[in-house]
């Protein structure tokens, strides 16, 4: 069987370098100020900064508990709020509010689940 690591299917990395946060998970100011519209829980905020990139960089939604902590960092720290910490933010991954909160940034992105 093909392990992931000789697939093209982009993966995370536990431990990423400057340069790959900098490329893949730097915020633009246009997807800032549509989170920053469309959410305004401190959490909720977190939670959709970080599914965003997460889902341009994997092509799928992710649990933030399968994040690594750099890449959470990194993502959060460009939008000059107060982090959430990590509890929050694996708690807010059990709510309905994260169905809600994806559903807009599938309209954003202009994509659909897969079972539609």
């Amino acid at each position: 069987m093909t392990q992931l690591h000789e697939t093209a299917y982009p993966r995370l990395k536990a431990d990423p370098s400057a340069q790959d946060l900098d490329e893949i998970y730097t915020l633009t100011h246009d997807e800032i100020a549509f989170i920053d519209k469309t959410v305004k829980r401190p959490i909720a905020r977190s939670a959709a900064f970080i599914y965003l990139k997460l889902f341009q960089r994997l092509g799928y939604f992710v649990h933030i508990r399968d994040v690594p902590s750099a890449i959470r960092q990194h993502i959060v720290a460009q939008t000059g709020y107060r982090p959430a910490r990590a509890d929050e933010l694996r708690q807010f991954d059990r709510t309905t509010a994260r169905t809600t909160l994806i559903a807009a940034l599938r309209r954003y992105l202009n994509v659909r689940p897969l079972d539609d």
